[in-house]
């Protein structure tokens, strides 16, 4: 920063000019003025320079419509003094600026901050960085002084073929901006037509991307689409220079395929081989199926937002239905389940102990909820696991979920009153961890209270009354712990008893 003090008792106009020591034809001239109260002309300038030499010349007028250099010249005395106090900027730049172009720009590194000065003769900054991935690239530019009318202060970045990307050209005090760009090479530019201070830091989070674009360039066409695999999710990113990005698969038969996708809102199209759209969909996230003859096609992802996106192609399935519940009843094993929307049946997987999955029952309705394996034994475990089938399609395997068999039902052997209660005699099963005796005040059994016992009688003490009856309906089942895991046999047939 240059100061220039000056002030005549003797010339009505003081013009001061400032020249560049190594061109003498540019420059720039200030007028001092007059003050009534001290008699004299007197003026302060603060230039923002860079290093270098400079000219300061000064030139007096007597009238207001003179300026310099166009006018008659007055002699007379002045005076005037010189101070500099020095900006720190991160790269020093001397005769008019040093980084004034993209040949010319300073290297820089992300995640650290940097001070600049546009100044009276220096009104562009250019700085280069690489990203060596995809990013989400985040500029934080803070106006530290300015000399002019604002606080505003212009940026761009451009490609490494000086292409123009993104940028500004109004930046408020201290905000941050973030862009996606693809891995590469860029040039920051910062510049302002007042001059003022600044600072700024780039800092990038990376984005993953199956296929990484580099300077733009990548899968942009049909003929540089990347080869994909059917089902199989892809991730890619819309960036500021890169609007689409092109993949290439084949389908070996006529079918419906499922077109999955998750991320930024895009246009997602599919074009045949020849290029010709055949199917689009514009999504954030979501399924969509679209039947497609044998051959191979494209999948375009078309700039609506930008950010990260991601993606699979598969050969349409059925949503799988899940199972329920598995439960042990006097016929079999149920096996519970919630039907799914457009099928049209399900497939039945069982196997036992340790042994491979076999297809035990295949249903040939959408809205069956439950089957019963009548085909069970007691003291082994069984493992089930559904496909849903719609029309010619199945879905992949529902969870698995297991059962220990137990087929034979317990029964009260007895049931009789017991103080404070009633007691309980069960039949016993072979095999059995224990017994669960179930009883309540109505034979639904609503709000029921139980108890657990690992013998073949119990005494239940229950709510009774001296001036009134109570009956109790009661039933009981035997239990396996296997592990961490509990199985139930079916319920006994419940009886009644009043106390």
């Amino acid at each position: 920063m240059l100061t220039i003090n000056g002030r005549s008792e003797e010339i009505d106009r003081l013009y001061y000019v400032l020249s560049y020591g190594w061109n003498t034809n540019a420059g720039h001239y200030y007028r001092s003025d007059y003050n009534s109260t001290t008699g004299m002309n007197s003026a302060e300038l603060n230039l923002r320079l860079t290093a270098g030499t400079y000219l300061a010349i000064g030139e007096g007028y007597d009238s207001d419509e003179d300026n310099f250099g166009n006018g008659e010249i007055t002699a007379g005395n002045f005076r005037f003094s010189l101070s500099l106090d020095g900006v720190g900027e991160s790269f020093k730049e001397k005769d008019g600026g040093s980084n004034n172009s993209i040949a010319t720009a300073n290297n820089i590194s992300l995640n650290k901050t940097y001070t600049g000065q546009i100044a009276k003769n220096d009104k562009n900054d250019y700085f280069k960085f690489t990203l060596s991935k995809p990013s989400l690239s985040s500029l934080s530019l803070l106006v530290l002084a300015s000399d002019g009318y604002g606080n505003d202060i212009s940026y761009e970045i451009y490609g490494k073929d000086g292409e123009s990307i993104c940028g500004s050209s109004s930046w408020y005090q201290g905000d941050t901006d973030s862009y996606h760009l693809t891995k590469g090479t860029y040039y920051l530019k910062i510049s302002d037509d007042d001059q003022m201070m600044y600072k700024f830091k780039l800092a990038a989070q990376n984005v993953a991307e199956t296929f990484q674009d580099v300077d733009g360039e990548g899968n942009n066409t049909l003929a540089k689409a990347n080869r994909i695999s059917l089902g199989k999710t892809y991730k890619g990113q819309i960036a500021e220079n890169d609007d689409v990005d092109y993949f290439e698969f084949t389908i070996g038969k006529t079918q419906k395929m499922r077109l999955s996708v998750s991320g930024i809102y895009a246009r997602y199209r599919i074009y045949d081989y020849n290029g010709n759209q055949k199917w689009e969909v514009s999504e954030e996230t979501g399924s969509y199926t679209a039947e497609f003859s044998k051959g191979t096609y494209y999948l375009g992802v078309h700039r609506s937002n930008l950010g990260a996106y991601s993606f699979s192609i598969a050969a349409y399935q059925p949503v799988s239905a899940q199972i329920s519940s598995l439960e042990n009843t006097s016929k079999g094993v149920k096996i519970s389940w919630n039907p799914v929307k457009g099928a049209t049946g399900y497939k039945i997987y069982r196997k036992q102990g340790k042994g491979g999955y076999k297809l035990i029952k295949t249903i040939k309705k959408g809205s069956a909820a439950s089957y019963t394996d009548k085909k069970t034994g007691n003291k082994k475990t069984y493992t089930y696991k559904l496909k849903t089938v719609e029309k010619n399609y199945s879905s992949v395997y529902s969870t698995a979920k297991s059962i220990y068999g137990m087929k034979s039902a317990s029964a009260i052997a007895s049931l009789s009153k017991a103080s404070d209660g009633f007691k309980v005699k069960m039949k016993k099963v072979s095999g059995a961890s224990g017994y669960e005796v179930q009883y309540s005040r109505n034979s639904s059994f609503s709000y029921p209270s139980q108890k657990k016992t690992k013998k073949t009688s119990v005494k239940i003490s229950a709510y009774r009354s001296y001036y009134s009856k109570f009956t109790y309906y009661v039933r009981v089942r035997a239990y396996k712990k296997v592990g961490k895991n509990t199985y139930y046999g079916p319920w006994s047939a419940k009886k009644r008893i009043t106390i």
